[in-house]
């Protein structure tokens, strides 16, 4: 028997640093795997949710979005939790923002409502101070004549009208209401009419001159109004001329302004000719029946060829109505 002497392989002994090799791998594999997968999320959400021309700033953007979230929550931009998170998890950053804005208004929206429901006195207040101004006086202008009815017409070689009453009439009516205007527009001016039309319509045979009358000094109850003035221009012989004011003898405040309004039309020369009469010796529809200071303007002679070329003067009507504007607004002021 052959004694073998020979002595066994001895194995190669194990590392205990073999043991730990294999871990360090399995978690530095799973390292390098977790952060390509997040680097790879970031330059997804970078080049979809961000500016592909600025990649270092989506990054930092994106790695922030939880801590703006927290901060929009602690300053009151996120109302509903559940929906802000939802749509954390559901949409990109910019969907978030409008989300939260929407949120907002609709807020802002229930709190308004809430706030005029609560305050509805304060808004009265406001409402209150907004109002336009009452004026301190109205004066209703009546253009005399209209439509149908002429009035007083100068009629040329062939007996064509040249000037018709009413026409110079109305165009007095509308410069009285411009001058008051711009010298007190604390006094309302309205107008009987401005055209050329009468009241009861431009048929022959519906047209009454009382009906007409009655319709016009109506208006002054209709419109509140607190003076009547009726302006017109005037005929006559050849040798008459001048300025005519008609006023009621019971009406002080007419008579005083009647000798306001003289001077003031005698400081620019108008007429050297002037008188007041009262309706006791000429009584007159629209003076003694409209309930207020009442005054008719004759304003000229159409038929005296000097009273006629002032009247149809446009500027020299003008500065009449100026003077006219401001006897009123005078008389007024001193009357309150």
């Amino acid at each position: 028997m052959v004694e073998n002497n020979s002595q066994p392989l001895n194995k190669r002994p194990r590392k205990k640093k073999r043991r730990l090799r294999k871990p360090i791998r399995i978690f530095l594999w799973c390292l390098g795997i977790g952060s390509t997968l997040s680097f790879g999320n970031y330059v997804v959400k970078a080049f979809t949710a961000q500016d592909p021309g600025n990649l270092v700033a989506a990054l930092v953007t994106n790695q922030n979005d939880h801590s703006q979230v927290n901060e929009q929550q602690a300053s009151g931009f996120i109302q509903d939790s559940q929906s802000a998170n939802s749509t954390l998890l559901d949409e990109s950053k910019d969907d978030l923002t409008t989300t939260s804005s929407d949120i907002n208004s609709d807020q802002s929206n229930a709190n308004g409502n809430n706030d005029i429901a609560n305050n509805s006195s304060d808004l009265e207040v406001v409402n209150e101070s907004a109002k336009v101004t009452e004026p301190i006086a109205t004066i209703l202008v009546d253009a005399g004549h209209g439509g149908i009815d002429p009035g007083m017409t100068v009629f040329d070689e062939a007996g064509q009208p040249v000037w018709m009453e009413k026409n110079i009439n109305l165009n007095a009516a509308l410069k009285f209401k411009e001058a008051m205007a711009w010298i007190n527009p604390e006094i309302r001016v309205l107008l009987v009419r401005d055209g050329d039309f009468a009241t009861t319509g431009d048929s022959f045979e519906n047209y009454s001159e009382v009906t007409e009358l009655t319709n016009r000094t109506n208006m002054v109850s209709a419109y509140g109004a607190n003076y009547y003035l009726s302006l017109h221009c005037n005929s006559g012989g050849s040798s008459q001329s001048g300025v005519e004011l008609y006023v009621r003898s019971n009406d002080p405040f007419s008579n005083t302004l009647a000798e306001n309004v003289f001077q003031a039309f005698g400081a620019i020369g108008w007429s050297d000719h002037q008188s007041v009469i009262t309706t006791d010796s000429h009584p007159l529809h629209v003076v003694d029946l409209a309930g207020v200071p009442s005054m008719l303007v004759e304003m000229g002679y159409m038929t005296d060829p000097e009273d006629l070329a002032q009247l149809v003067d446009d500027q020299q009507l003008t500065t009449l109505m100026e003077q006219l504007a401001a006897a009123y607004s005078e008389m007024i002021l001193s009357s309150k």
